[in-house]
């Protein structure tokens, strides 16, 4: 399975290094990955071509600051996206090397998949968010307010076929409701959409955390 990966980024400045090395490293080299700068400083671009270090399956591209945090521009970029799926990832978390392998094995079968959100805090604390896709009862917990949700972005993935199928794709979310929870119920309301969750770590949220890998 080939993945389209996107890194969303407006200013989180080195710690994206973090995030590219990480997709370097992973078990399958079937990728592509696009930095999408929602009005990031002129500096992002010399830091993603230093880290792709002539590698063509890294590109830039940058966009003036959107509505939210530039999900507009991640839809325009998946506009012209070819293979199979996609994958996203923080621009200040990383990967674990078998992540993508990982969510392919998923998409075989799903159409909208993802692993277990783990996160390390500032503090050092690990935690888990649980919930699986998987589940009936998380899925229609998902399409409920107030807003609950037990994965991001980072561990999530998606057939891009599937995500050509729906209405509307990624979009500035209405006030007071996160962007991914915003972009996950598009999918839980599309008929016909098939899928699958994890309970494997394959990724971590450093938030603040500030570490280097």
């Amino acid at each position: 399975m080939r993945f389209t990966v996107l890194i969303p980024t407006n200013d989180h400045g080195e710690l994206i290094r973090n995030a590219i090395r990480s997709v370097l490293r992973q078990t399958v080299a079937g990728w592509n990955l696009v930095v999408v700068g929602d009005g990031a400083p002129p500096e992002m671009a010399a830091i993603v071509e230093q880290e792709a270090q002539g590698d063509n399956r890294i590109g830039y591209r940058a966009f003036p600051k959107g509505e939210r945090h530039g999900e507009a521009w991640r839809h325009e970029v998946l506009r012209d996206a070819t293979g199979d799926a996609v994958a996203y990832l923080g621009d200040d978390d990383f990967w674990l090397p078998d992540h993508l392998a990982t969510l392919g094995d998923l998409l075989a079968g799903a159409d909208l998949a993802h692993t277990r959100q783990t996160e390390i805090r500032p503090d050092g604390m690990i935690f888990f968010l649980a919930g699986s896709l998987s589940n009936d009862s998380d899925r229609r917990r998902l399409l409920l307010d107030p807003p609950w949700n037990f994965f991001g972005p980072t561990v999530a993935g998606h057939r891009l076929d599937a995500y050509r199928k729906l209405p509307a794709g990624w979009s500035p979310a209405p006030a007071g409701l996160p962007t991914d929870i915003y972009m996950w119920r598009k999918f839980l309301r599309q008929p016909g959409m098939r899928f699958a969750g994890s309970p494997m770590t394959t990724a971590i949220k450093l938030g603040a955390a500030g570490l280097v890998v």
